[in-house]
């Protein structure tokens, strides 16, 4: 996932990424209990699934995701029949793409509609679906008890509020995006990423497969703490 996050480092796949995290936890072969635990490490950090990142999320460009939510395998030796088929998904997943942007801006057109409280817009960690499959289902949407909603009825901090980064667009500016997905220059990680990428590095030489990849790269930072702590202890 370091690697991952490191080539798609722009602030619009920070929601993605997160997908790509409970993707990961609900098709692994941990217990319940780790899942768990996994679990909610994830939603104590879900900042990334708030409605602003992912609003943004949703009209950028998809990546990797799409094959992959739909099982699909690609290998060096696979049948011609096996390429048509995968063509042809991924034919049909960018009109998917598409039809996401679009949900985009209605839902940024119906922020906008929605009559605004005061100046400040409070921040509040939203409860993640672990059910989720695509990047517009990772929140409740209008939702009575854990949601966000449009009419503003639950109090600010329950609102839907619009990025920043869109505020000052026009209509035909935002239905732009819709064409030409959104690209920008932010990143959406930390410098902890960078240490990440080094050690999953290391973890690439020693095994092969994803999951014992980083059950590696977990164990060579463990140690490496541990000797760090004995160090100055």
């Amino acid at each position: 996932m370091h690697l991952e996050v490191k080539a798609k480092p722009n602030l619009e796949h920070g929601a993605k990424h997160l997908l790509r995290y409970i993707l990961l936890v609900n098709s692994s072969g941990l217990t319940r209990k780790c899942k768990d635990v996994c679990r909610q490490t994830l939603q104590n950090n879900s900042y990334f699934a708030h409605p602003e990142p992912l609003l943004l999320a949703m009209l950028g460009k998809d990546h990797l995701y799409s094959s992959q939510k739909r099982g699909i395998i690609i290998n060096s030796r696979v049948s011609f029949t096996t390429l048509i088929i995968v063509f042809v998904t991924l034919l049909f997943s960018a009109d998917e793409r598409r039809a996401t942007r679009e949900l985009a801006c209605q839902w940024i057109m119906r922020i906008r509609q929605v009559k605004k409280g005061s100046a400040l817009r409070p921040f509040r960690r939203p409860l993640i679906n672990f059910d989720a499959k695509f990047v517009e289902e990772l929140i409740y949407v209008n939702d009575q008890e854990s949601g966000f909603t449009f009419d503003g009825e639950k109090g600010e901090q329950h609102n839907m509020t619009e990025p920043s980064l869109t505020v000052d667009l026009s209509m035909e500016d935002l239905y732009h995006y819709i064409e030409v997905p959104l690209s920008t220059s932010f990143p959406c990680h930390s410098q902890a990423v960078e240490r990440g990428v080094k050690l999953t590095s290391r973890s690439v030489k020693r095994v092969s497969g994803e999951m014992r990849q980083a059950g590696t790269t977990i164990a060579i930072d463990h140690n490496l703490r541990k000797k760090k702590k004995d160090l100055f202890s």
